[in-house]
């Protein structure tokens, strides 16, 4: 056994020696004194435990075990807010979606022009209704003037300048 070992073997002898002597005296005495004190620490009346005080309780007013629904409060009634009268919406022309294509002088020098109108492609005259509704009203070197009778409004379909270079 190591010096550390021996060491706490005899620290712990001796506190069994102490805790021994304290509980059942030295053992020189003799068992009438050990049986003396005995009797004496048995005939020490032990302090009284303070009574405890107790609550007087009431009965519950519900089970709290069992489910109860709670019905909310009514909801207040409001009045419905009138709406502000709405202008009627005005018609407006359908859109013109016409798309110029090119230019053309017919042999008899009447200016012809084409466009498109939904992959379309036709030529326009004054006087030609297009399936959209529009009516061409006339035919100028640098716009097309279009009247839609139903409103009685107008539109126009501008048209870019002739080149200034001819095409052999």
């Amino acid at each position: 056994m190591n010096a550390i070992g021996f060491s706490l073997t005899t620290i712990g002898t001796s506190v069994g020696a102490a805790l021994f002597m304290l509980t059942f005296g030295r053992p020189s005495e003799d068992v009438s004194m050990q049986a003396n004190r005995v009797q004496v620490a048995a005939n020490t009346p032990a302090p009284e435990a303070a009574t405890p005080i107790r609550v007087q309780l009431t009965p519950a007013l519900r089970d709290p075990f069992v489910s109860t629904e709670v019905t909310p409060p009514p909801v207040p009634q409001t009045q419905p807010i009138a709406a502000a009268p709405v202008a009627p919406a005005q018609e407006s022309a359908p859109a013109l979606n016409l798309r110029f294509e090119g230019r053309m002088v017919s042999p008899a020098g009447v200016p012809m022009i084409f466009a498109s109108l939904d992959g379309t492609t036709m030529m326009l005259s004054v006087g030609q209704g297009l399936p959209n509704g529009y009516v061409v009203k006339s035919i100028g070197a640098n716009a097309v003037e279009f009247d839609y009778p139903p409103l009685g409004t107008s539109a126009r379909l501008d048209i870019p300048p002739e080149p200034r270079v001819g095409i052999r």
